[in-house]
């Protein structure tokens, strides 16, 4: 009785010559799903692919940091704000040149509570990315550039002092 072919390449056998093959296939099946808007789903199958680049010889390379950054995309839409940042990061990591990462790890930043040194952090990261973003995007990067920088200068990060710490 011949078997049929594995549907999902995760639960193909790792043979170490294909590893690259599959994360791709991964990568396929989670934007797909992301296309979809089925998060979840996408977010399994960006984790399936990066946990083959961890369990295999392969290193970090600029050629994961878009399921790096992928993953951070679906975060975002399911507002994971700090998983969206960490996976941000990891895909500039990976790739410093990768304008999306950059672009991601500030718009997690921005959607999380206003805190100074995310509003830093962010405007810092939008900055990045519009220096390394296609001329067709940089009107959406400036615009979040000067949302940041606002969100920054008026201050909206500060914390009041409870009552208690106010001098009388």
């Amino acid at each position: 009785v011949a078997s049929s072919p594995p549907s999902d390449p995760s639960d193909t056998p790792s043979d170490p010559s294909d590893i690259p093959s599959q994360i791709m296939s991964l990568k396929t099946l989670g934007n797909e799903a992301f296309t979809s808007a089925d998060y979840p789903l996408s977010i399994t199958h960006y984790t399936s692919a990066l946990s083959l680049v961890a369990s295999s010889s392969l290193t970090l390379s600029p050629l994961y940091a878009p399921i790096y950054a992928n993953r951070s995309a679906a975060y975002l839409a399911t507002k994971k704000w700090v998983k969206a940042s960490w996976d941000a990061q990891c895909a500039a990591k990976a790739d410093p040149n990768y304008w999306k990462a950059h672009w991601r790890h500030g718009l997690a930043l921005m959607s999380m509570a206003p805190r100074i040194e995310r509003s830093q952090t962010a405007v810092d990261a939008f900055r990045r990315a519009r220096e390394l973003c296609p001329e067709g995007k940089r009107g959406e990067v400036d615009e979040m550039v000067a949302r940041a920088e606002t969100r920054l200068r008026e201050g909206k990060d500060r914390v009041p002092m409870p009552p208690q710490c106010q001098q009388s």
